[in-house]
């Protein structure tokens, strides 16, 4: 077979994927320096380090990088939690909601995907982009399955290093299209790709040294941005992966949805890239580095200060000050003095800590970890609670948004199409054909926001008892049937815990046939004995009438 050569397009992606990248050189100056000072084991953006090497060599201080990682791990535990299932499936139409086999279908397809997402690398791959999303303002995951179809065995996750994409949004604000960039052995790349599809300058050098390592470039987007490439039955988004090195394509391909999620933590008008807490919290924490390191000299010099010596104080020129060893010297008084500094590590004490604070409130540190006191009551703890969701609830939209809605819902399809799921009934097929399936969370940070609503109606219905006392017909205005379904619905209890509306309708019927029953033969039994009173009466009259 002949040996694959250089391309057009392939030079074109590779073109475009460096336009992409030089785009955003003045994003990779501040990245680098949150990175240094946050997140040292991902400080490779503009500076390689050799595997191994120190990373926090000029990190005097840990605030920057503790308190980051707090919210990394608090986002992941409230909204990705390994331990409660956070998500469920629904059409968004209540009268196929309803439907005992549709409620079925989604509670089991729900846990199988959860499962799924458990059983794999999700967790560990979710947790690196909350850390990038949170220190550099924007992460990207790739979600693919690890076969076709019905070979699938398990989903597969990969978090790319910031430095490692580029992306194109869509009119929309959404990303459509990504330049990953991989980074693989010799051997590696002949395995994933195939010896006939690299080039043999690769398969030279993987020979010569099976350490060196190569790049590669996967291009992913919609079909139609590609003029005259065509992607497998179909699909919606075509990929290339190319040798960067040869500007030559290894294999094409496609997928049925974008298996890249790009969320973002912020954006400024007129960027793509995302800005998160990090950038906040950059400037606070090169001044406590520096003061930390200004603090530290000055602490040594207090410990062991310079010494003062007067000309020819000591006899020998030289001061020994080896514990017990004696020195010679002409004046005890002046010929050897400590230098005092006089530093006020008091106020330079109090300085650090207004820093330290500043940066913990820029994570929301100061919010998502309780106070070490025994004193708070339980309403105090809620109160702090619900404060912290106002406080991020604007960022959890956009992450649901663009980070856990592409994930779940591509994971859903992935999984229906190799027969993971049980078989759908037909009234949500038809449902389904005209639309996606919605999503709905229910880990522990939606369950928090959703109290709150069950207390506002808890309290509303104490109200309304109150006015009921003395107005009892006030109640006509409450349908009690609603307030039950959405208590329910809030505190996210299982579906089959509820009747649907139909089954209420048919028991009040049946109820009001069977009351309506009772009242007849009551009537009946009355009516009889009214008429047996009544025959009694008249032959007593008749007796006493003889």
């Amino acid at each position: 077979m002949a040996a694959k050569r250089p391309d057009e397009f392939a030079t074109d992606i590779i073109r475009t994927k460096n336009a992409l990248d030089t785009d955003r050189e003045v994003f990779k100056v501040s990245w680098q320096e949150i990175t240094d000072n946050m997140m040292p084991r991902k400080n490779e953006i503009s500076t390689k380090r050799e595997r191994g090497s120190k990373r926090t060599s000029k990190r005097y201080s840990s605030t920057g990088e503790h308190a980051h990682g707090i919210l990394s791990a608090a986002l992941h535990g409230a909204m990705s939690s390994s331990s409660v299932q956070w998500f469920g499936f629904s059409t968004g139409k209540s009268e196929i909601d309803e439907v005992k086999e549709v409620r079925d279908f989604f509670d089991k397809s729900s846990e199988i995907l959860w499962k799924a997402f458990n059983s794999g690398k999700f967790h560990t791959q979710v947790h690196e982009a909350y850390l990038d999303i949170t220190g550099l303002g924007t992460a990207c995951i790739l979600q693919e399955p690890d076969g076709v179809d019905a070979a699938m065995k398990k989903l597969v996750f990969t978090t790319f290093s910031i430095q490692d994409y580029v992306f194109e949004e869509a009119s929309n604000g959404l990303v459509d299209t990504v330049y990953l960039t991989r980074h693989y052995t010799g051997r590696q790349a002949i395995k994933k790709y195939g010896a006939e599809n690299v080039s043999a300058k690769l398969k030279t050098a993987a020979l010569k040294d099976p350490t060196a390592r190569f790049r590669f470039v996967q291009v992913i987007g919609p079909v139609e941005d590609f003029e005259g490439k065509k992607t497998p039955d179909g699909m919606a988004f075509y990929t290339a992966h190319i040798e960067e090195d040869m500007n030559m394509t290894a294999v094409e391909g496609g997928y049925h949805e974008f298996p890249c999620a790009v969320p973002r933590w912020a954006q400024s008008s007129g960027e793509q890239w995302g800005r998160g807490p990090g950038n906040c919290a950059l400037p606070d924490i090169k001044v406590l580095n520096e003061a930390t390191r200004l603090e530290l000299n000055a602490w040594a010099k207090a410990i062991d200060p310079p010494l003062l010596m007067e000309e020819d104080g000591v006899v020998g020129g030289r001061l020994d000050m080896r514990p017990g060893k004696g020195n010679t010297v002409r004046s005890l008084d002046n010929s050897v003095k400590a230098f005092e500094t006089k530093a006020r590590f008091d106020v330079n004490r109090i300085k650090l800590d207004e820093y330290r604070d500043s940066i913990r409130m820029a994570f929301f540190a100061d919010q998502l970890e309780l106070p070490t006191t025994s004193t708070m009551t339980a309403t105090e703890v809620q109160v702090r609670f619900d404060l912290m969701q106002r406080i991020l609830g604007p960022i959890l939209g956009r992450l649901e948004y663009e980070l856990q809605n592409p994930l779940i819902g591509r994971g859903f399809n992935i999984l229906l199409r190799a027969g993971f799921f049980p078989p759908m009934p037909e009234i949500l097929a038809q449902a389904l054909s005209d639309g996606e399936v919605s999503i709905s969370y229910v880990g522990p940070l939606s369950r928090a926001q959703k109290q709150q609503e069950i207390s506002g109606t808890l309290r509303w219905l104490e109200a309304i008892s109150a006015v009921a006392q003395i107005n009892p017909q006030s109640l006509d205005l409450i349908d009690f049937d609603a307030v039950q379904r959405s208590l329910h619905k809030n505190s996210e209890q299982n579906e089959n815990f509820m009747r649907t509306e139909k089954v209420v309708d048919d028991l009040r019927k049946a109820r009001e046939e069977a009351q309506k029953q009772q009242q007849a033969m009551e009537q009946t039994q009355q009516a009889a004995g009214i008429a047996s009173d009544l025959g009694t009466a008249g032959a007593a009259d008749l007796e006493r009438a003889a």
